[in-house]
């Protein structure tokens, strides 16, 4: 519950802190230090208040900050009695609104003024975009546009993929260099990954690293160590030993989670013993061992590929 904040009347007031503006518009909704009072009749979640706000001003949730004593404040707190609230922009919001070249690129993007390619994804509408902006953010881009490619001369292109809200995300990344929300599902950031790395967008790649580094634990582990595996020779380093790391630090968890975590790991040919170098480099004794059997396995070519035998993990 948010402390009460000098008058006795029970509202809660938002108060900008800066200028807030409707991005969309380029205009300005409330000027710094003014402010909306909203009577609390009942105690609601801060969230259903902050609705309330952005449903009178127009200002989008999304891009906005709420603060009480300069600590943000979280959606779900009650609100039950009179409170000050200062609405600032996200940092994002900021960034994007202080750079007009990249405000002009969104225009382009949203807009597709003086565009001279449609790009249809799947069996979409297809999306007015610029050759030249393409072509210098995307070596892939580049390629098809070149003299003696087909699409050289095409001004529909066509392209596959099963997600086409990712390719969308891709080319906005292409015009702006952000995008507004990353993707919810950690399985759609390695996939944008990927999406990335077929056009060999590197900024937009780390971006996915760094997105899928942030959102590591327990519940998703073991499937981003065998994303990680299997596109070895496309991730950093520093997101293999992230994910190594975790897996080893927090078995017990990742096990109990995981019942068929044995099977799931010796899909992958090599990591069983992989983790198992890395466990012994690390060094870790603490006395305990868990043991890993595994037994019944197809026989494999490769000589990482284990069949009957136990290792063990100390931790």
């Amino acid at each position: 519950m948010l402390k009460k904040k000098g008058s006795e009347q029970l509202d809660i007031i938002f108060e900008a802190g800066e200028d807030l503006l409707n991005f969309s518009k380029n205009q300005v909704i409330m000027i710094k230090n003014n402010s909306i009072k909203l009577p609390i009749i009942k105690p609601r979640t801060f969230l259903s208040y902050s609705f309330e706000f952005c449903g009178i001003t127009g200002l989008s949730y999304k891009m906005l900050r709420f603060q009480s004593l300069g600590r943000d404040i979280r959606p779900e707190t009650n609100i039950m009695t009179s409170c000050l609230v200062k609405v600032i922009h996200t940092t994002e919001f900021s960034q994007m609104a202080q750079n007009p070249l990249k405000t002009s690129f969104q225009g382009l993007f949203t807009q597709g003024s003086h565009s001279d390619i449609l790009l249809q994804i799947n069996k979409e509408s297809p999306i007015p975009l610029h050759k030249c902006i393409l072509a210098c953010r995307s070596p892939k881009f580049n390629g098809m546009f070149s003299s003696n490619m087909i699409e050289s001369n095409q001004i529909l292109v066509k392209v596959e993929h099963n997600k086409p809200e990712l390719f969308r995300i891709m080319l906005q990344w292409i015009y702006c260099g952000y995008w507004k929300e990353f993707p919810e599902e950690i399985e759609d950031t390695c996939d944008l990954m990927l999406l990335a790395d077929e056009y060999l967008i590197t900024d937009l790649k780390q971006k996915c690293e760094e997105d899928i580094i942030s959102k590591l634990g327990s519940s998703n582990i073991l499937q981003i160590l065998l994303f990680v595996e299997q596109h070895s020779n496309l991730v950093s380093q520093l997101l293999l030993e992230k994910t190594n790391s975790m897996f080893i630090d927090d078995f017990d968890k990742i096990h109990k989670l995981n019942p068929n975590l044995e099977q799931d790991i010796t899909r992958m040919p090599g990591l069983m013993t992989k983790l198992f170098q890395n466990l012994h480099q690390k060094k870790i004794r603490k006395g305990r061992k868990v043991h890993f059997v595994v037994d019944d396995f197809e026989e494999s070519d490769s000589d990482d590929y284990v069949r009957n035998y136990t290792q063990h993990f100390y931790q």
